[in-house]
This record gives structure tokens, sequence and C-alpha cells, in this order.
């Protein structure tokens, strides 16, 4: 509209605004309709019926619209719920002493792309509870995060007599916020780009923990080299793959 009539396009706002406010919602009822009882006359022939007898008239007829509004808006919002309510599943009960993993959806982490940072770290224990949905745990000072969490970013560190939990990694380092990972082994170099990625074996994680990391990740400049000494065949950072 303002593109069309770039000089008189202010002048066609009210037309705008009755259209918007006259418009029926998911609620079943316009805005206009909501706050006056009727739905705005758009024709001429249209205004006897929308005019009332009365001002008495005029606040029943507000009154049964809002008692309608109203009761639809709480069967929606029941509907609403129940919809919800089918994909969720009751938070645990948890206690002081319990351990649980906590979701790093929330917490920045500092060390390479978040991609390739753990969905949850820990298991930490719970050392409050303080409401239902609500804990504290003992968290590491390095993490300089408020150590109450919600409930929804818990997981609990299951024990099972026919299934022992495995023995967990190591914890990392906490440096400048964020985790350290140490380097079993590097396994193999390889391109991308204009740099260069390793193969990282960790030390207390499994070969389907094996990440490939790039070069400015590794603290330890020695791995490299020692790296490449071993192996003179796989691909290094070097004169012959810089570009001019």
């Amino acid at each position: 509209m303002c593109g069309m009539n770039p000089r008189t396009w202010s002048s066609q706002l009210p037309w705008v605004e009755y259209a918007h406010h006259s418009l029926v919602n998911s609620t079943g009822y316009s805005p206009f309709q909501a706050t006056y009882g009727f739905q705005p006359p758009l024709f001429p022939h249209q205004e006897q019926l929308a005019s009332s007898s009365g001002p008495a008239a005029f606040v029943r007829r507000c009154r049964r619209t809002w008692s309608r509004f109203r009761l639809d808006l709480l069967r929606n919002q029941e509907r609403f719920t129940t919809v919800a309510n089918r994909r969720r599943s009751a938070a645990p009960e948890y206690k002081v002493g319990d351990r649980v993993w906590l979701s790093t959806s929330d917490i920045r982490l500092q060390g390479g792309p978040r991609k390739l940072h753990p969905r949850y770290i820990g298991p930490f224990p719970i050392t409050r509870v303080i409401n239902p949905v609500a804990v504290r745990l003992d968290l590491p000072r390095s993490m300089k995060v408020h150590p109450v969490f919600h409930v929804s970013k818990l997981k609990p560190a299951q024990d099972s007599p026919l299934q022992p939990t495995p023995t967990p990694p190591p914890a990392p380092r906490m440096v400048g916020g964020g985790p350290v990972y140490t380097i079993r082994e590097i396994l193999a170099s390889r391109r991308v780009g204009r740099g260069i990625q390793y193969l990282i074996d960790w030390v207390g994680y499994g070969p389907a923990d094996q990440q490939w990391v790039p070069e400015r990740h590794i603290c330890d400049p020695s791995m490299i080299a020692r790296f490449h000494r071993l192996h003179p065949d796989q691909p290094r950072r070097g004169p012959s793959s810089s570009r001019t």
C-alpha cells in the first residue's frame, strides 16, 4: 500500500486498522467484537443491526459476549494443555545426594565449535532440592555459572545391577571457563580447506569418541610434531599447503 500510494497512504490507515480489528482469529472472535460485543458493520445496511436500543442493552450484549469469550478461552487452554501433556513425562523426584548429568544447551563452553561439545557434562551431585522443579548442584568453581537448574536440564545418572554404569571418563580440566581434554594419541591427519585436522584418541574415552579436531584447538604442539615424525606421509601444515 505504501509503495503504490507514497503520498496518500497515511489516509488509508483507518481502513487498515478497521480491517485488522474486524478480523476473526483463532479464538473465534475479532478484537472489536471481544471489546464491544458485536462485529463492526462493513456496509450501511448493517449499521441498524449493530446499533443497540440503549446503554442497558449495550452493556447486556457486552457481558454476554465476554462470558462466551472467557468460556471459549478456557476451553482452548484446556485443549492446548491436553495436547502438550501428551509428549511430556513426569520429572524424576530428586533428593540430596543423587547424581545427575547437566545439559550444556544453556552453558557456554570454550574450546572448539559448539557441535563438538558434549550434550551433557557431569555427573554432579545434588546438594539441595529447592522445589520439585529446581535443584542445586555441586559444580566446579571454574564453571562460573549459577548452580541452580530446572529439572528439564538434568538427566539422572542411573545405576543398574543388570547393566552396570560404565566407568565414567575422567572429568575435563576447566580452563578459561571451558573443558580441556587430554590427548592419548594422534591417529591421522587430513586437509580441510586451507587448514589441517587431526583424528584424536582421547584419554579415558573409547574409539567411538575419536574426533577430527582443527590444528588450532590442540594446545600441545609437541604432540603434532611427534605424530609427523612417526608418520611423515600424513598431510601437514607447511610451505606446500600455503596459498598466495
